[in-house]
């Protein structure tokens, strides 16, 4: 089984802007040894709506599977990965995060969370479908337990491919609208209408 190794501090940003209706996020991951590992979610305004406290709210910290992959990993490793955001119907901030990748304990090891309403709640190991020959098809993000159930349809795809010899990756990272539902354990049924993200498929053989 592959465990996520201990990592080192490191501090991380992904931003996202719908230039249409104006809605912004930007999701952080931050990691040391005194506060583990933590991930949010900040508001167009600033505010900090959600955030994982002393690493209990978050099974691993952002980084660790990639980290898990260069350090244990030869010959193929993937990782696909979701995050959106948006307002819903009372105006308030929503945003989620999702990750599949070749770590076999999903159920320990996961970045999969929703923000609702200055909470964070974790999800359980979801799995990404898409047509790697069309990455402009839409998605879908689900789980086995019913509470995943969203569709991504893509506008524009961003592509980086490397072969250097010994290393090849592929990257493709759709942008695009989710639409569907999520019910967090213990939390409301988040409705996803039209909000804002990106999925991202990453390949590498070494």
């Amino acid at each position: 089984m592959i465990e996520p190794p201990p990592i080192g501090d490191f501090q991380a940003e992904v931003g996202l802007v719908n230039k249409r209706t104006g809605d912004a996020a930007l999701f952080t991951a931050d990691h040391n040894k005194e506060r583990n590992g933590q991930i949010g979610l900040v508001d167009r305004d600033g505010t900090i709506p959600g955030r994982t406290g002393d690493g209990q709210a978050v099974r691993s910290a952002s980084g660790s599977s990639i980290e898990c992959c260069l350090r244990h990993g030869s010959g193929h490793q993937f990782c696909s990965a979701g995050r959106g955001a948006g307002h819903d119907a009372r105006g308030r901030l929503c945003g989620f995060n999702f990750t599949d990748n070749q770590v076999e304990d999903q159920e320990s090891y996961n970045e999969n969370c929703i923000w609702q309403d200055g909470k964070i709640q974790l999800l359980p190991p979801v799995k990404f479908a898409f047509n790697p020959a069309d990455y402009l098809q839409p998605w879908t993000v689900r789980d086995t337990r019913g509470r995943v159930d969203l569709t991504f349809r893509p506008e524009v795809v961003r592509s980086v491919d490397v072969n250097a010899l010994v290393i090849r990756s592929n990257y493709r990272a759709p942008f695009g609208a989710f639409s569907g539902r999520i019910r967090p354990e213990g939390g409301e049924e988040a409705s996803v209408d039209g909000y804002f993200g990106m999925c991202e498929n990453f390949y590498l053989r070494t």
